[in-house]
């Protein structure tokens, strides 16, 4: 009886590890993007970013651009893009972005960390490449 107790405690133990590695290693998400205007009448793109966790996250994000078989940063950024941005637990946030200049095909780098973990423990999320016809 002994024995199946401590089998039982071992396997709630893992069970309840496994639960919140999947809850910091998923946690924010990306929606669909949906083409927009900015505030100065320019085409944008609005991305939602969303915390399903329980905690409250910092995100960050970048626009990145095909070269040379990888993806590196766009030449131009939006102002508050290098910001980290608080997003509470279960709450969803847009994210209104220029489309970059001179590439036809591009994508969203979302980083981010939770609040009490240094920026080391950094995740990243990606959008779906964006190819503009």
């Amino acid at each position: 009886m002994k024995r199946l107790t401590i089998i039982a405690i071992t396997a709630v133990v893992a069970l309840l590890a496994h639960v919140r590695a999947a809850e910091l290693s998923a946690p924010l998400a990306l929606s669909a993007p949906t083409r927009t205007n900015d505030v100065t009448g320019q085409p944008a793109v609005t991305f939602r970013v969303s915390n399903a966790s329980k905690v409250i996250y910092y995100y960050y994000f970048q626009i990145e651009v095909p070269s040379g078989g990888g993806w590196v940063p766009a030449d131009v950024q939006s102002a508050d893009a290098a910001s980290a941005h608080p997003i509470q637990p279960r709450q969803t946030f847009p994210i209104t972005v220029a489309l970059p200049k001179g590439s036809d095909r591009w994508r969203i780098r979302l980083r981010h960390h939770p609040q009490k973990l240094p920026r080391n423990h950094d995740t990243y999320v990606y959008s779906e490449e964006i190819v503009e016809r």
